[in-house]
């Protein structure tokens, strides 16, 4: 039996789990090489406290799994393990962890924190740590985050979501220049800096919804050249500058729905033209001109329904004759635009109409075998 081995059984028996070594040698995620420990998962096995022990003891130790316990605490003794590259400390119970808790920790590139009960953290516990790429501490309840990724400049994912963020100052990604992802979905924001996301021009996709935004600064975007996706959904958007998206010749995705959009400038998705899939539902848009959409070319995916949309121009849809996918559900058209006809793609379809051009869509939808129609409202 390898020095390690009893060393883990040692660990076992001052948590209270000295029956469960064999499990847990047995998972896949513990592995031992030349008789050494390189990995361990001590996942779901009712730890409720780590005292005072050091997993730094397993000198080869690289991963390290310890979610769904009932941890609370984290001491800064804890992680004195200069090899560990990955740390999973998800499903816990954990309020406090000491700001030296990972200052050994110069290896770690993983590390995850989610679904906790973390408030605070301080702002130099990751002073150490400028190899971590991937760092996860959503689905807590922590409404500052200042300074804290000063030190991450290999920072490549950041989850954020799911916390009690309410501002975030405009200096507050600045050092994170290799961030490809970052996750602020559900919170509190209201508004941002301008300047936010000035040094962030590797980033790929940015969720935003389910905030309170109300507002977007002119030029938020505008040095995001490589971002592929924006989710702005379920915030408090009346209106957009014309120059919101200015630049995003990359984007594939847009997602606006469930906002208060009322006013959609003709000119706001003129750099797009990368854009395959757009979603506007449920907004106040009512008017929408082939201007809008003039520069989509490459447009597969349109969802504006539940808006006040009553009339289309004859050549709206002239330029998008990629679209696969156009629902309208609950924009009551007056008149089917002719360009409509043109959309060889359609593979999904949903619309209301008032009037006659019912039995034409029927007909036409019957011809090509696609979609769904919804029929005459009045």
């Amino acid at each position: 039996m390898s020095n390690d081995t009893e060393k883990l059984r040692g660990l076992l028996r001052q948590l209270g789990h000295e029956n469960k070594i064999d499990s847990i040698i047995k998972d896949n995620e513990t592995q031992f090489e030349d008789g050494k420990l390189i990995s361990l998962s001590l996942r779901r096995i009712g730890i409720k406290e780590l005292y005072d022990f050091d997993f730094g003891i397993f000198h080869d130790l690289r991963y390290l799994n310890l979610k769904h316990n009932m941890i609370k605490k984290i001491q800064s003794k804890n992680f004195n393990s200069v090899e560990l590259k990955k740390l999973i400390l998800d499903h816990n119970l954990i309020e406090k962890i000491d700001k030296n808790t990972f200052i050994h920790c110069i290896n770690l590139d993983y590390l995850s924190l989610r679904t906790n009960s973390i408030k605070f953290l301080d702002k130099k516990i990751f002073q150490n740590n400028s190899k971590i790429e991937h760092l996860d501490l959503s689905n807590n309840s922590m409404d500052n985050v200042s300074n804290m990724f000063d030190n991450l400049s290999n920072l490549k994912y950041l989850n954020l979501s799911r916390n009690r963020l309410k501002k975030l100052s405009n200096l507050e990604f600045s050092s994170l220049k290799n961030l490809i992802v970052l996750d602020l979905r559900v919170n509190e924001l209201k508004k941002f800096e301008a300047d936010i996301f000035q040094n962030n021009e590797k980033l790929i996709a940015l969720y935003l919804q389910n905030n309170k935004i109300s507002k977007l600064p002119d030029g938020i975007f505008k040095n995001l050249s490589h971002i592929l996706d924006i989710n702005l959904e379920g915030n408090n958007l009346i209106k957009l500058d014309k120059s919101t998206f200015d630049g995003l010749n990359n984007l594939l995705e847009l997602n606006l729905m469930n906002n208060q959009i009322e006013a959609f400038n003709e000119d706001i998705l003129k750099d797009l033209k990368s854009l395959e899939r757009l979603y506007l539902s449920n907004n106040k848009i009512s008017v929408l001109k082939m201007k809008h959409f003039q520069n989509l070319e490459k447009l597969k995916v349109l969802i504006v329904m539940n808006n006040p949309i009553y009339y289309l121009e004859d050549d709206i849809f002239s330029k998008n004759i990629l679209l696969e996918e156009l629902l309208m559900n609950n924009c009551i058209l007056e008149k089917i635009p002719e360009s409509f006809y043109e959309l060889r793609n359609l593979k999904k379809i949903k619309f209301m109409m008032r009037g006659d051009d019912n039995e034409i869509l029927k007909m036409y939808f019957d011809e090509k075998n696609i979609g769904d129609f919804i029929l005459n409202i009045e």
